[in-house]
């Protein structure tokens, strides 16, 4: 997946990379990372992850990691352990249960260091 989303772009030879549309803007850089955009755009609701997530390509780093993950889940995709996503589905609100979870463990541990320790005479 890595390979087809930058593919395109590093095939391209150097000089071409030098086009200027406009006086600033590289157009040959985007062009030839539309193809890699175009296919996240319609792979990644089947591996659970949004369309936007898309736009990760123009950074490298997180485009090649979002590219690698998507291609191994498509790979993995007869032996799914993710949840599917859905658009019309509500949010969901796992991160912030989890972080209240963790907000009420530590607020009971607090309130037992508080508590009077009992004493040996007692």
């Amino acid at each position: 997946m890595v390979a087809v989303a930058y593919g395109p772009y590093l095939a391209v030879p150097p000089q071409f990379h030098q086009y200027l549309w406009l006086g600033h803007f590289q157009y040959v850089d985007f062009l030839t990372k539309l193809p890699g955009l175009a296919l996240i755009v319609l792979l990644a609701p089947r591996v659970a992850y949004r369309r936007r997530d898309a736009l990760t390509l123009c950074c490298p780093p997180a485009g090649i990691r979002t590219a690698w993950i998507i291609g191994t889940r498509l790979a993995q995709l007869p032996h799914r352990t993710w949840p599917e996503r859905h658009p019309g589905d509500p949010l969901d609100y796992r991160p912030s249960r989890l972080a209240a979870a963790a907000y009420r463990y530590r607020l009971r541990r607090e309130h037992r260091a508080r508590q009077a320790l009992p004493t040996a005479d007692q």
